[in-house]
């Protein structure tokens, strides 16, 4: 993770100076703007920012609200989030292993429910790192590894069933990542939301 770290934030430094270089060359250069060359600059200081957001956790989780980045002490497989999280209930019911389009390898996936919500977990870096996320376009989930242990719905503390909350669901996604970082540096498999059990 150091590794990683320090590369994002050398790669981020020299990207925005890069693209300030530019930009002040431009700025002292006579004669009119190059406006190519203005946005080159702009995109690269725009790159470079993302890249340093990129080099940690705690600037990344911070920056972005529909998903949460992950570290792992100890790699491990999707294959054991799943057995760990397969009995744990939640407002999305029990997860499932599935593919979703445009990501590498089996995703541990939440849903979707009746407003098409889903959240969804995969590795990266050889286990090493994870990503939480939220989506709602639910022709991404591909092919289903498992099935979802049924009667493991619930309705969140202070809901009633089948509503929508638009003050709770935004940090539903908190809750899953803080369980989820838990598990990833305890072994601690804790519960994703409060709540009571849907009954149907």
């Amino acid at each position: 993770m150091k590794k990683r770290f320090w590369t994002f934030r050398i790669a981020s430094v020299l990207l925005i100076a890069l693209g300030l270089w530019i930009l002040i060359r431009d700025c002292l250069a006579p004669g009119d703007i190059n406006a190519p060359l203005d946005f080159l600059a702009t995109v690269l200081l725009c790159v470079g920012a993302g890249v340093w957001i990129m080099a940690s956790p705690q600037s990344y989780n911070s920056s972005v609200t529909d998903v949460k980045m992950v570290v792992l002490k100890t790699p491990r497989t999707i294959e054991e989030f799943y057995e760990a999280y397969k009995e744990v209930p939640s407002s999305l019911g029990a997860c499932y292993l599935a593919s979703i389009t445009g990501i590498e390898g089996k995703c541990l996936v939440w849903g979707p429910d009746i407003f098409d919500d889903y959240i969804y977990f995969y590795l990266k870096e050889n286990g090493e790192m994870g990503y939480l996320g939220v989506n709602q376009t639910t022709s991404m989930i591909g092919e289903h590894y498992t099935e979802p242990v049924e009667g493991l719905s619930l309705v969140p503390d202070g809901l009633e069933e089948n509503t929508w909350d638009y003050e709770y669901y935004p940090k539903r996604t908190q809750l899953f990542y803080e369980s989820i970082q838990r598990f990833a540096d305890t072994g601690e498999v804790t519960e994703l939301e409060h709540g009571k059990k849907h009954t149907p």
